[in-house]
C-alpha cells in the first residue's frame, strides 16, 4: 500500500502537469492576440483539435505504461526495458502517421469542421494547424516517455518537462511573434520547438543507466508480442 505522503508526491505533480499542458494553448492564444482577431480565432479553433489528438496519444501511452508497470512489479528488468523501447517505437510511428495524415488532409478537414468561418480565420487556422502538425511525433513520444516515468512512480520529472515546454514556448512566442513579426506561424513554430526540447529531455533521462525502464536502441526493434500487449490496453483508451 502507498502511504499518504507517497500518494501526494505522485498526485500533486500530476495535477500541476495537467494545468501546464492546458496553459500551452492558452499562452499561444493570448500572445497571438496582438496580431488580430482572425489570428486568435484561428489558433483557438485548431487548439481544440490539437488537444483531442494529444489525448489520443496519451491514451496510447497509458497502455505501454501499464505493461511496463507489470514488468516492474514482477522484478523483470529485461521485460520492463523491452516494453519501454516498444512503447517509444509505437509512439514515434503513430505520431508520424497522424502528422502525415493531418498534413495531407488539413484543408478539407478544417473546411469540414469549420465551414462557416471567414477566410482570414481559416487562413490563420491552416497555418497554425500545418506547423503544429509537424510536432505530433514529438508530443507523442513525449507522452510515452512521461507515462513511463509515471509507471516508475516519478511524476515529478514529467511535471518539470511540462514546465520546460511552457517556458520555451513563452520565450519562443516573444521572439517569433513580437521580435520577428511572424504572427500565427511564430506561435506554432514556438510550440513545435518546445515540444521537441521536452521530448529530447525525457528521452535523455530515460537513457541513464540507473533507470528501471532504461531506453536502449536494441529494445526498439519491433517485438510483436509486446506490441500486442500495449495496443490491447492502449487502443481502448485512445477511443475512450
Amino acid at each position: 500500500m502507498f502511504s499518504n505522503k507517497a500518494l501526494k508526491s505522485l498526485l500533486i505533480p500530476l495535477i500541476i502537469e495537467q494545468f501546464l499542458a492546458i496553459s500551452l494553448g492558452i499562452a499561444d492564444t493570448m500572445m497571438v492576440s496582438t496580431v488580430g482577431e482572425s489570428a486568435v480565432s484561428g489558433v483557438s479553433l485548431v487548439d481544440m483539435l490539437n488537444v483531442l489528438i494529444i489525448d489520443i496519444f496519451a491514451g496510447l501511452a497509458s497502455g505501454g505504461a501499464v505493461v511496463a508497470s507489470q514488468f516492474i512489479g514482477a522484478k523483470n528488468r529485461r521485460g520492463s526495458e523491452r516494453s519501454s523501447g516498444q512503447l517509444i517505437l509505437i509512439a514515434a510511428i503513430s505520431g508520424i502517421a497522424v502528422s502525415a495524415a493531418v498534413l495531407l488532409l488539413r484543408r478539407p478537414l478544417l473546411r469540414l469542421l469549420f465551414r462557416s468561418v471567414e477566410d482570414e480565420v481559416m487562413a490563420s487556422a491552416l497555418t497554425y494547424f500545418t506547423v503544429t502538425a509537424l510536432s505530433f511525433p514529438f508530443i507523442s513520444v513525449y507522452n510515452a516517455a512521461a507515462a513511463l516515468f509515471r509507471s516508475m512512480g516519478n511524476s515529478r520529472i514529467s511535471m518539470i518537462s511540462s514546465l520546460v515546454i511552457n517556458i520555451i514556448n513563452i520565450i519562443g512566442n516573444s521572439i517569433f511573434i513580437f521580435g520577428f513579426g511572424m504572427g500565427v506561424a511564430g506561435a506554432a513554430l514556438s510550440t513545435l520547438l518546445s515540444r521537441f526540447c521536452a521530448m529530447a529531455f525525457l528521452l535523455v533521462r530515460l537513457s541513464v543507466k540507473d533507470s528501471e525502464l532504461r531506453l536502449r536502441l536494441r529494445n526498439m526493434i519491433p517485438d510483436l508480442s509486446v506490441i500486442r500487449k500495449i495496443l490491447y490496453i492502449g487502443l481502448p483508451s485512445c477511443f475512450e
